[in-house]
């Protein structure tokens, strides 16, 4: 089978992440995603509007296809959230995409969390999710990685599962090592934004600046607002980002200050 050949599905697509690394091996016919902004952005990016609640799309209604990726929501075993697990409706959304996998039985599935859900519950989690994709006719081979390694300008620990159908036959799967491209974030940060986002405060201290020269493949925290807990740092662009966090607040809760 040709790469150009391939079809795939994206769920809970959120922005496109996995349609953006994947749209040139697969052909993706069909996405979702409950979130009305994100089915705003996807559309927007790709022409393509996901459908909404995944828990009422009947398995049938979906395309056959030869890839199932899904980043499932993560806020159950994030250390930021509550940590309920498949006590947490949102952790039972999992389930949802070994239900549609069952049904379709795609070659692979290509599936994202938190780094924390290695290690949430100690390790039963973990258990619960293997197993059950190996019932489900998968081998699985899983990892974590970090995004700053692979050309990405920000430090996002996720744990990737590669999930082939076991009638396949590969027993092995090797995950690419680390490039650690040389990429900081004022390679890519926007440079026409105006002052909208622009932060004046007495209490704002820069400690020190990196000689414009260097390059840094790792956050480096060069400041502070206040007392400089999280949501108050400031980290220069000639290093990475840190992880954007959902839930943080602060004068720059989700992104840090730069």
């Amino acid at each position: 089978m040709q790469y150009r050949e391939l079809t795939a599905v994206d769920l809970f697509a959120g922005l496109g992440g996995f349609r953006i690394a994947g749209q040139d091996y697969c052909d993706f016919v069909w996405s979702c995603d409950i979130d009305p902004d994100a089915q705003t952005t996807y559309q927007t990016n790709f022409s393509d509007t996901p459908q909404g609640d995944i828990t009422r799309i009947q398995a049938a209604d979906i395309p056959a296809h030869d890839v199932l990726c899904s980043g499932f929501p993560c806020p159950s075993f994030s250390l930021s959230g509550k940590r309920e697990g498949f006590h947490d409706p949102r952790g039972r959304l999992f389930f949802e995409v070994v239900r549609i996998a069952e049904y379709h039985q795609p070659a692979v599935l290509f599936l994202e969390n938190v780094k924390n859900l290695v290690f949430h519950d100690g390790g039963k989690t973990m258990a619960v999710i293997v197993n059950t994709l190996e019932q489900a006719g998968y081998r699985v081979f899983c990892k974590v990685l970090n995004a700053s390694h692979f050309g990405a300008p920000t430090s996002r620990e996720r744990v990737y599962f590669v999930c082939v159908r076991k009638d396949i036959g590969i027993t092995n799967f090797e995950f690419p090592l680390p490039r650690r491209d040389d990429v900081i974030l004022a390679d890519v940060l926007d440079s026409d934004v105006g002052d909208r986002y622009d932060i004046e405060r007495d209490d704002i201290v820069v400690e020190f600046t990196p000689p414009p020269h260097e390059r840094y493949s790792r956050p480096i925290q060069i400041g502070k607002i206040g007392n400089g807990g999280q949501g108050y740092r400031i980290y220069s662009p000639q290093g990475h980002a840190v992880t954007f966090a959902a839930q943080t607040g602060g004068a720059a809760g989700k992104t840090g200050l730069i």
